[in-house]
């Protein structure tokens, strides 16, 4: 029997042949976790596949079979090869990622002496059995600090094939997460406690302590936590020691989970429904909807308002859990409140469980096995969530849909929408797409009814919600016309005064960093830009600072290209507002949350103005994460423009999603005003900002697509690839597009690039990019063609 293995730390597409020893071919199966031998070392690997037939080439043996609960199920494995089809991420990756343990180290090989003699061997032969003879079985690092030398490796495997040496493979204690911890039991009857009072010590708060210590455990009676027993008695652990020692207790080891939901110490406020809202009959209604349409269809859902949905929420659980199955609830990275949490909490205690990036590898290790066991039917959390081993998946629920931490390019699945739609097929479970503001390219398959590969037919449920709060569009082409040429029109100055006269508090949108948002040089027109990654730097504090890679350069008024000294400070950032409102309003606590300032100081800003201690929050797109802020009146969008005119022809989908979520952080209060400045106000994205319509917004940006061959009327994929040689890569990349045009299918599909793209990654590493339309590319030709390409599917940004 031989089998296929991919090794986790070698993010290759193709897997490896492996023979397997008679002893361990009973245990294998797909899936497990096995150790085997890659480049003279042991490395880690998951059975892809198994053949019983001879191979027909001579392969090296496997050496080492991981324990069975660190293993890939075949649903989770099922999914990985789906995955990686479609969209052409390496099955290293995927499977890394659904393994409990990170499979960093290495393991280390062991050799001791055989019985059999080396006759006629060399010097070198001889005086390495010798040392191991004499100094007993040694690891192979030991060994090369000992004796060292060039060929210690050869050396080494020339002794064990010739059998006068044994080897064997340590893997390090750290494979298994599981934390343990003492426990102690008790042993002795009630009775026996009573008289054993004069030989627990000849001190009284001795003898006291420890006979605390036993009528604690006596009425326990199961395996208790020594911090426990500590905690109630006052005894340590050579007191409980002593007491098994006396055959009255025994000590022994526990497995302790490490439990995520501890952590969350926020207490938020329950946030009211607005105003004309029934939230537990959308609920009701969307629920019986949603049971309608999910015979043939995956759903996406409008949502109507977070009370609600959370109302809806609490029924697709309470369903999983009645038939006996699971939920699983994705949400964005950044939007994992306590709330959702919390609401789950108080139905379903011990049933529910967080995944996400920011818990330590213990809470991981521990939420992974207790999902695989069935312990956690309730899930809530990131992408990360999609590669847990649920057991009986009945429901699958991705939250904000539309949210740009699903959709970005250098995550492991760059559309989750699809991976979120393959991992529920797999389950046979329902999967629920939930925004208020759909992908463009989901809405279309809604209203198109479209039936394809990654999704089954998308069937749109809820209605369109629409605003009826006051939106106002302020022409900054005529504030200079009317000789104001500040950042704040004279309408939403206005606004912002009444707010703050009545005690109500302002929030201001600017998705601008710093104080100028570049700096050109008047005599030769270069703008600087960061030398690590070529982005455009923004000015703050008299610095120049990249907001990709975060690398800060003095601002020392000369152009590094002329040596000029004359500049025109262009844009303006969050910093800029900030100062403006300090001066404009100097009675008013303005408050920024966003931007380059310390994570402590930005959540203080939050909860001083959550607090109503603050009258102006000025910040990026992250307040569009808040929820709903009651006391806000007057929301200001300093310039809509920033979402007009970018060369990525989806960013208007991005930032319509974003300016939309900004209108309901004051849902509740109906005489809230939303003011937007632009300099061009016949956009059709301004236009739909005015009613705040998605529908009208969809079919104009649907509209546009469809003249420019854009998804979703055409098929992307985006090939990239990064290394430190830039000029080695614009060489391959014309290679590549070489080869993909030889091979290009009559019709309509083109070939664009290959395109530069600089990249950080501590030292900036360049990349080259290449444009397919409609394109059949394939897995296989993927796989011979284009070796160490990247290929980004239907991608969100261009």
């Amino acid at each position: 029997m031989y089998i296929k293995v991919v090794i986790i730390n070698v993010p290759a597409i193709s897997a490896l042949d492996y023979l397997v020893p008679v002893e361990l071919e009973p245990e294998i199966r797909i899936g497990r976790v096995v150790g085997v031998p890659l480049n003279n070392y042991l490395d880690y690997g998951v059975v892809y596949s198994i053949h019983d037939q001879i191979p027909t080439m001579k392969l090296k043996e496997m050496l080492v079979l991981l324990p069975d609960m660190i293993s890939i199920s075949n649903a989770q494995m099922e999914f990985a090869k789906t995955m990686a089809r479609k969209t052409f991420v390496p099955m290293s990756v995927l499977l890394e990622k659904m393994l409990p343990t990170r499979f960093t180290d290495r393991a280390e090989f062991m050799y001791k002496r055989t019985l059999k003699k080396a006759e006629k061997s060399s010097p070198a032969v001889l005086g390495l059995l010798g040392w191991i003879e004499n100094h007993g079985e040694m690891s192979e690092k030991k060994l090369a600090q000992q004796l060292g030398g060039d060929k210690l490796r050869d050396t080494l495997n020339l002794c064990v094939k010739e059998g006068w040496l044994e080897r064997w493979a340590i893997f390090p204690k750290a494979i298994s997460g599981q934390k343990l911890a003492k426990t102690a039991l008790i042993r002795a009857s009630r009775q026996r406690i009573e008289n054993v009072a004069s030989i627990l010590g000849r001190i009284e708060p001795v003898r006291q302590r420890r006979l605390l210590a036993l009528e604690f455990l006596a009425a326990e009676a199961i395996p208790t936590p020594i911090q426990w027993v500590a905690a109630a008695s006052g005894c340590n652990l050579a007191d409980l020691n002593k007491l098994e020692e006396l055959g009255l207790v025994t000590l022994n080891e526990a497995p302790v989970f490490r439990d995520p939901i501890r952590k969350l110490i926020r207490n938020e406020d329950q946030q009211s429904v607005p105003a004309g809202v029934d939230s537990e009959s959308w609920a009701k209604v969307a629920f019986q909807d949603i049971q309608e349409a999910n015979n043939d269809a995956d759903i996406l859902l409008f949502k109507q308002d977070d009370e609600s949905f959370l109302q809806l929420l609490e029924k697709i659980a309470g369903d999983a859990l009645l038939h006996g199955g699971g939920c699983c609830v994705i949400v964005p990275e950044t939007a994992l409140t306590p709330r959702l949490v919390r609401r789950f909490i108080q139905h379903w205690p011990e049933q529910v469980g967080l995944y996400h990036g920011s818990l330590s590898a213990g809470e991981k290790y521990d939420t992974w096995m207790r999902v695989r066991n069935g312990e956690l039917p309730l899930i809530i959390g990131s992408v990360s969530a999609l590669y847990l081993p649920f057991t009986d998946l009945r429901w699958l629920v991705v939250d904000e849909c539309q949210d740009g931490a699903y959709r970005n390019e250098f995550n492991d699945i760059p559309n989750v929408n699809y991976a979120a739609a393959q991992l529920a097929k797999e389950h046979n479970a329902c999967m629920i797409l939930a925004s208020h503001t759909p992908p463009i390219d989901l809405y279309y398959r809604a209203q198109m009814g479209m039936r394809d590969e990654e999704l089954q037919r998308l069937k749109a449920v809820g209605k369109v919600g629409q605003t009826h709060r006051q939106v106002l569009l302020e022409d900054m082409r005529e504030e200079l016309k009317h000789g104001n040429t500040g950042i704040f029109s004279r309408g939403l100055e206005k606004s912002i005064k009444e707010s703050l006269e009545r005690k109500e508090q302002v929030v201001l949108y600017h998705n601008r960093l710093g104080d100028y948002t570049y700096v050109l040089c008047k005599d030769c027109g270069n703008i600087f830009t960061c030398s690590r990654c070529g982005t455009t730097l923004f000015l703050e504090n008299q610095k120049l600072v990249c907001k990709r890679c975060r690398h800060v350069e003095d601002f020392n008024r000369h152009c590094p290209n002329c040596a000029g000294n004359r500049f025109l400070m262009g844009g303006f950032g969050i910093s800029t507002v900030e100062r403006e409102c300090r001066e404009r309003f100097p009675n008013a606590t303005s408050l920024v949350w966003g931007g380059t300032r310390s994570p402590d100081l930005e959540e203080l800003s939050l909860s001083h103005f959550f607090a109503g201690n603050g009258d102006i929050l000025i910040g990026t797109k992250s307040i569009a994460r808040l929820g709903t802020l009651e006391k806000v009146t007057t929301i200001g969008v300093m310039l809509a423009d920033n979402a007009i005119g970018k060369w990525d022809p989806f960013y208007n989908e991005t930032n319509y999603a974003i300016l939309e979520s900004i209108y309901r952080l004051s849902e509740n209060t109906p005489r809230v005003r939303i003011i937007i400045q632009t300099y061009d106000m016949a956009d059709y994205f301004v236009e739909a900002l005015k009613t705040a319509d998605y529908l009208t917004f969809a079919d104009s940006e649907l509209k546009f697509r469809y003249e420019a061959q854009l998804p979703p009327f055409s098929k992307m994929v985006v090939l990239s690839k990064k290394g430190d040689d830039l000029a080695k890569l614009i060489s391959e990349g014309y290679e590549a597009t070489g080869c993909l045009r030889a091979a290009l299918p009559d019709g309509q599909a083109e070939v664009l690039g290959p395109y530069t793209d600089l990249r950080p990654a501590g030292v900036a590493k360049a990349g080259v990019k290449i444009f397919l339309r409609n394109y059949p590319l394939t897995y296989q030709f993927l796989k011979q063609n284009l070796s160490g390409w990247r290929a980004n599917t239907d991608p969100f940004q261009l």
